[in-house]
């Protein structure tokens, strides 16, 4: 029997909420630990934007390949934390 599914939602911080308006950012932060639906990828940005040089690419909205890994290892984290890791074959 399967188990129940159980939908969570990564809410990506752009770089506008990250480096120059981190105000209007703390709203979305909020309401996120209140859900309980993800992740805080907010403070987590906050925290990456200091431990690394370019944590989204300079001339656009993206994460830069740094940014991608520092992400993605704390996406994986709190995946495996809900979820659990898979089983090994």
């Amino acid at each position: 029997q399967s188990r129940p599914l159980q939908v969570r939602w990564m809410m990506i911080p752009n770089k506008t909420t990250v480096y120059l308006d981190t105000d209007r950012a703390q709203g979305f932060a909020q309401r996120a630990r209140e859900l309980a639906v993800g992740p805080d990828l907010f403070s987590i940005a906050q925290q990456g934007r200091h431990a690394m040089r370019d944590l989204y690419w300079p001339n656009d909205n993206h994460w830069s390949m740094q940014g991608q890994l520092y992400f993605g290892r704390h996406m994986l984290d709190y995946v495996r934390s809900t979820v659990g890791a898979p089983a090994s074959r």
